[in-house]
């Protein structure tokens, strides 16, 4: 990401791309397994132990920089819908629980791993799309009916669980 600042009158480019650099942890076999309405679970292999760190976001967002990631960002510098970490091991499957998220939406999860060396050196982030099942919405709550000339008033209570969307009509 480049960044453009403007300080007493002079302007600077800082330009940080994500490259992996040598010996910087590779990932490989990065994916999301187990959906169900509202969670997901991220996996992935470093080739370096270390720590992971992880976010998830919108499906329909741009990919974050390593620095976000690290910081439990999006793209847009806000927090992530979901973000963590957690130990790794070398040339091992690593695994994240992803909650919480909304039924029925499409999500894109990043992985980076951060090693152990000093200074540490971190992964290019590795990217896993997923939707979550879409469950269908309760019932509404019946309160009462009051009979009319040729009409009749019913009054109800919306359901606690809409199944990840705005009930429009009943």
């Amino acid at each position: 990401p480049a960044h453009w600042s403007d300080q007493a009158g002079r302007a600077t480019y800082d330009f940080r791309p994500d490259v992996t650099l040598a010996g910087a942890p590779l990932l490989s076999a990065v994916s999301v397994s187990g959906e169900t309405s509202n969670r997901d679970v991220l996996q992935g292999t470093s080739s370096s132990a270390g720590t992971g760190y992880y976010v998830v976001q919108s499906a329909a967002q741009a990919a974050p920089s390593v620095a976000q990631v690290l910081a439990g960002q999006q793209s847009t510098g806000a927090a992530a819908l979901v973000s963590g970490n957690g130990a790794v091991a070398a040339n091992a499957a690593a695994r994240f629980p992803l909650a919480p998220l909304a039924p029925g939406t499409g999500y894109t999860a990043y992985l980076v791993v951060r090693d152990n060396q000093n200074p540490p050196l971190s992964s290019v982030p590795g990217t896993a799309s997923c939707t979550t099942v879409a469950v269908a919405p309760q019932a509404p709550t019946i309160g009462t009916a009051t009979a009319g000339n040729t009409q009749a008033s019913v009054t109800f209570t919306a359901p606690a669980n809409n199944g990840g969307s705005v009930v429009t009509q009943y």
